[in-house]
């Protein structure tokens, strides 16, 4: 099992175009322990780099790399990122014009 999944953490990193000392600065994750894993030193990856994967990958499908189930890529996840970012924005942009609206009024005091 462990080394489908190895397998398959690579087939990610390859997807996303990430080196592991890339994987590193991205999720703070240390290079020496995804290195340790994907070159079978350590036969069981530690928790912490799932929950990295988890945090910084949310479109990772954590079932497609733990049990090889379904599709790499969580196309729902992709979505719901796009739609909140689309929130975010148009929430920044309205604060962006209050806050303007507020240096006019002071500007003609």
């Amino acid at each position: 099992m462990e080394d489908q999944l190895r397998v398959r953490l690579n087939q990610f990193l390859l997807e996303k175009n990430l080196s592991q000392s890339e994987f590193a600065r991205i999720t703070g994750y240390p290079q020496k322990n995804i290195s340790g894993f994907l070159t079978a030193t350590v036969k069981i990856p530690k928790i912490d780099l799932m929950f990295a994967l988890a945090t910084y990958f949310p479109e990772l499908n954590l079932r497609w790399l733990l049990l090889g189930e379904g599709e790499m890529i969580n196309l729902k996840t992709i979505e719901i990122n796009k739609d909140s970012i689309e929130i975010i924005l148009e929430q920044q942009r309205i604060i962006l014009e209050q806050q303007e609206k507020i240096l006019a009024d002071i500007k003609n005091k």
